[in-house]
């Protein structure tokens, strides 16, 4: 991690070299040389945690509450019954947000070689993970191509709503003007660009003598934190989740995807690589969602042949001899 490996730098500077032999010299050159690069690396990358071992994971949280290194396998499945894989994507990150877009791209590609023209306008579910920015801006600007479903999921950082106040949704957000009103009906003071969060702070007007205030901040004021294209696609998706098509549609999701990984962990038992070359890592992951493929076409071959053997017509009787 970032943090343990400037405290461990830390310590290695005050070593005297003076007092190693050769040999310890050696090794302490190798663990500097090692946290620098993952200090370097953390920093490249603007995370918090790097795996020097394996380029293609990360530390993750794994159920049992222990953290390992791993690799997050995102999965676009097709047909309720079918349950068919059509796009995968492998990456070192934490978590789903931000990773649709690359995602259906590469299903885009997979389903033109299979003879499904680039035209075709597909329809897309994804659970809250990817509830996020970057995901939200896709799909408010790739809707005349993509018809994307997102479970909403709670706001995180300086857009999360503050427990016991008056929530979010009590503000009105004036996209025109790009002003905010509060619960009182004042308009608040600002904008100050705060870079580091990428946000436009508000504040608020008269709150000491504000009859809300109890219910509105415990602080003299109250701040609003609004990323207005964030907010915009927000809106524009809450108002897809509402039409009445939506939800039918988006409880699909769960019977067309979440097998698939059923299928990899308990019935193949696929739970660990046996490799940290990222060319056998492919490999591996492919190879397995190939199986999983198999078998569906298989599974659906042989209800096909039930099918015709219960339903198909009986021939018309032979003609008799005269």
């Amino acid at each position: 991690m970032h943090s343990q490996s400037l405290r461990r730098l830390k310590h290695l500077g005050a070593v005297e070299l003076d007092s190693l032999d050769a040999c310890q010299r050696e090794q302490h050159s190798r663990q500097v040389r090692k946290h620098q690069e993952a200090v370097r690396l953390c920093e490249q990358r603007a995370a918090a945690s790097v795996v020097l071992s394996n380029p293609r994971a990360a530390l993750m949280q794994f159920p049992g509450n222990g953290v390992h290194p791993g690799h997050r396998l995102t999965v676009v499945a097709s047909g309720v019954t079918q349950r068919l894989v059509v796009g995968v994507l492998l990456t070192a990150s934490g978590n789903d947000k931000g990773h649709l877009e690359e995602a259906m791209q590469r299903t885009r590609r997979v389903l033109h070689t299979a003879g499904v023209p680039l035209s075709t306008r597909l329809q897309v579910a994804g659970d809250s993970g990817y509830w996020s920015e970057e995901d939200l801006r896709f799909a408010a600007h790739q809707r005349p191509c993509v018809d994307v479903l997102l479970n909403p999921g709670p706001a995180t950082g300086p857009l999360a709503n503050k427990p016991g106040m008056l929530q979010r949704e009590a503000f009105i957000l004036q996209h025109a003007r790009r002003a905010v009103v509060c619960p009182a009906g004042r308009t608040m003071r600002g904008p100050v660009l705060n870079h580091f969060d990428r946000c436009e702070v508000y504040f608020g007007e008269g709150c000491p003598t504000c009859s809300l205030r109890p219910r509105c901040t415990h602080a003299r004021r109250r701040t609003f934190s609004v990323r207005w294209e964030y907010e915009g696609a927000l809106e524009a998706m809450l108002a897809r989740m509402r039409q009445p098509d939506a939800k039918a549609r988006y409880l699909q999701r769960m019977a067309t995807v979440e097998p698939v990984f059923a299928s990899l962990q308990q019935d193949m038992g696929f739970r660990r690589l046996s490799s940290r070359h990222p060319p056998a890592i492919d490999a591996e992951v492919f190879l397995k969602l190939l199986a999983h493929n198999v078998s569906r076409l298989l599974t659906r071959s042989r209800l096909f042949c039930v099918f015709v053997l219960f339903e198909a017509p009986a021939p018309p009787p032979a003609s008799q001899p005269g």
